[in-house]
């Protein structure tokens, strides 16, 4: 008995001994212990030395306060004893301090659960990336369900003025799931937008199930900025899957015109991996829809470059059908076809020819595209531009028309002479004055096809103007071949 008295008083004393060296060591701004984390006694007594740090953090510099939590957030659970006294600090004036001691909480783990509430308005009082990345790391290191997880940042998204960007949320997808379906489901409008936005920081969703069920309710949202946003995501997510293109094609006849417009954007950029049979529904549009699906499921056809034989004469019939001021998507799905037929050139040059006069630029300039881009023969247009250019002053908006001959390369050969002869007769004041840059660039744009205009190059290569110099020595070597059709000016 008198030995275990001698044991237990024995015990006491190491005990004590060992606190005082504890308090000693902190008086020092010394972690404590140091020299004994790897050992057993540390082990025994990290509780106690973590209450005996925690208790100095409320009366201290913010130097000695970070260096104590981290101290803290390096015994992990250990520290778990110390969870309210950390969490206060959370909701410190110091932004250093709330994300060091965010940080903590996030390496004590699950026993922090307790110090769930004070994250929450953390994460409300920083919605930024920054605060949603420590918050977030220190709700999912506490092992929340993921429901609760969601209504947490539902709750915070309330309070954002924008969403951050994909490439600096580091959220594993399971959570932005989570938070995406609580928001789609709220009451809240804008806050059903964020749900919406978030679904796109899930890489490859379409590969599986998971967001059908809810892709079909939102596209059939009774809010249409929502369906407006799910039907761009859709688009903007790369190569969606077939399900989601034939979700795009039934939003060709929502009520609403831009969200029609946007399904027709987000299938030509899914035009690699759009269902065939979300094809065959658009071309059957084609015959069997009202005159609105006719004309949504042409443009949808044109941008995914699909049935071209079919879809061309339905657009140049829309072309004369509609109002001038509203035929750019038209012009835009041509350019897309691209225009092959000579019926097709025709249409496009008669409405040019129209509208250079009519002060429509927007659509003067989306045909003259169109008409650019298509592979059949452009003679009646480039006439119809050499005429133009010969009028002093001319009557047409001469840029665009100027510009378009380069794009036509060699098919503009014949503008060549007329090119040049504006060169040369050039005096300053004349209308050519603001497009002789044009005119080099066009002559450029050529290359060989305006081998006789080299001469009159050769001489704008000593131009006083230093820009007009630089692109005549460019075109020039265009002409003779040595640089490639890409080369910068």
């Amino acid at each position: 008995m008198r030995i275990r008295g001698i044991l237990g008083l024995f015990s006491i004393g190491f005990v004590g001994f060992l606190l005082l060296i504890a308090a000693y060591e902190i008086a020092n701004n010394d972690p404590p212990f140091d020299y004994l984390n790897e050992g057993s006694v540390a082990a025994l007594a990290a509780p106690i030395r973590a209450r005996v740090i925690a208790g100095r953090l409320d009366n201290t510099s913010m130097e000695k306060q970070l260096k104590i939590l981290e101290e803290l957030g390096r015994m992990g659970p250990r520290a778990a004893s110390t969870v309210a006294t950390v969490a206060h600090l959370v909701e410190s004036t110091s932004p250093q301090v709330q994300q060091e001691a965010l940080r903590t909480l996030a390496q004590i783990g699950k026993p922090a659960a307790e110090a769930l509430p004070v994250i929450i308005r953390a994460l409300l009082r920083d919605p930024t990336v920054d605060g949603f990345g420590r918050a977030g790391d220190a709700i999912r290191s506490i092992g929340a369900d993921p429901v609760v997880f969601a209504n947490v940042v539902v709750t915070a998204l309330k309070g954002m003025q924008k969403l951050p960007s994909a490439e600096r949320i580091s959220f594993d997808d399971i959570y932005i799931v989570a938070i995406a379906v609580q928001a789609i489901n709220g009451h809240d409008q804008r806050v059903r937008e964020v749900g919406v936005d978030l679904m796109q920081h899930v890489h490859g969703y379409c590969v599986t199930d998971t967001f059908e069920p809810f892709l079909v309710k939102l596209l059939a949202d009774r809010d249409v900025v929502v369906r407006r946003r799910t039907v761009q995501i859709m688009g903007r997510a790369g190569k969606p899957c077939r399900k989601v293109s034939k979700m795009l094609v039934e939003r060709l006849s929502d009520p609403d015109p831009e969200t029609r417009a946007l399904a027709v954007q987000s299938l030509g950029q899914a035009a690699e991996s759009v269902d065939p049979d979300a094809i065959t529904i658009l071309v059957k549009k084609l015959t069997t829809g009202d005159s609105a699906s006719r004309r949504e499921a042409a443009l949808a056809l044109a941008h995914i470059h699909a049935a071209p034989e079919r879809v061309e004469p339905i657009l140049l019939e829309l072309l004369n059908s509609t109002r001038p001021g509203e035929r750019i998507p038209i012009f835009h799905a041509l350019e897309a076809l691209p225009c092959r037929s000579q019926s097709a050139l025709r249409t496009l040059t008669t409405i040019i020819k129209k509208s250079c006069r009519s002060g429509v630029e927007s659509e003067y300039e989306a045909a003259i595209t169109a008409l650019t881009r298509s592979s059949g023969d452009v003679t009646e247009f480039v006439d119809f531009v050499t005429e133009a250019m010969r009028e002093d002053p001319p009557k047409c908006a001469m840029g665009p028309l100027i510009e378009s001959l380069g794009s036509l390369n060699s098919r503009a050969k014949k503008a060549v002479p007329v090119l040049t002869g504006l060169l040369v007769q050039f005096t300053p004041g004349h209308w050519t004055t603001p497009y002789r840059r044009k005119i080099v660039n066009s002559l450029g744009m050529m290359g060989s096809a305006a081998s006789s205009s080299k001469e009159v190059l050769e001489k704008l290569s000593r131009d006083a103007d230093p820009e007009i110099r630089n692109l005549a020595l460019w075109a020039l070597r265009q002409i003779r071949g040595e640089l490639g059709p890409d080369h910068p000016r």
